[in-house]
């Protein structure tokens, strides 16, 4: 596993177990309001498991935030970082790609755009995708070629209906980047949040292609 100080999150949907595991740097922290996952005595896992100490081996502070959907169980190491916000990055992917189905930007997930032809220091990057590549590598043009497609309004209008975040988008000249350098912020626990609202197919008008 990569040491590495920048913001990383993984996020797997699995059956009905959801997890997040965070790495988050030390800039850049906003505060957010603690939002309960579900009562506190659901969280006691996170005392017989010792998450800290990989950590501490990889030279790097975090935090990670297991919620098993099936025991309405969560188990986690640093709630404080666990309610702080940071930029979404990569992960944005999920709402970007939904938002872009739903408005027709894009037919389906096998719907190919383009490369631009522009070198870009990952390989993968480089050739015409479809969205399930473009997701699995994690095609930064990608998906700002389907936001810039989208609009400033009609993306805004949708990152707040589902509440993703604190919903700050920012401009129209910050619409394919406002989830890398922008405003946008969440929380780990508001992207488990998100992640089981996703999973029980409770976003607003979304429901459809949540399936894919």
């Amino acid at each position: 596993m990569n040491q590495v100080f920048r913001l990383i999150i993984i996020l797997l949907i699995a059956l009905t177990c959801v997890v997040t595991f965070v790495f988050q740097p030390t800039q850049s922290v906003f505060s957010m309001p603690n939002l309960a996952l579900q009562p506190q005595n659901n969280v006691d896992g996170a005392q017989k498991i010792n998450f800290e100490r990989h950590f501490k081996e990889m030279g790097v502070e975090g935090s990670i935030l297991i919620y098993d959907l099936k025991a309405n169980r969560t188990y986690q190491h640093n709630p404080t970082r666990n309610a702080t916000s940071f930029l979404p990055a990569s992960t944005f992917k999920i709402l970007n790609s939904l938002i872009s189905l739903e408005t027709g930007v894009i037919s389906d997930e096998v719907a190919v755009l383009t490369w631009d032809g522009i070198k870009r220091d990952i390989e993968e990057w480089n050739h015409d995708l479809n969205m399930k590549e473009a997701y699995k590598r994690s095609a930064v043009w990608f998906y700002q070629v389907l936001a810039r497609k989208v609009g400033h309004e009609r993306m805004q209008d949708w990152v707040t209906k589902v509440g993703y975040g604190n919903k700050k988008i920012g401009g129209e000249k910050d619409i394919d980047k406002f989830w890398l350098g922008g405003g946008l912020r969440i929380t780990p626990q508001e992207q488990i949040q998100f992640l089981r609202r996703l999973y029980n197919q409770d976003l607003p008008s979304l429901k459809e292609h949540s399936r894919l």
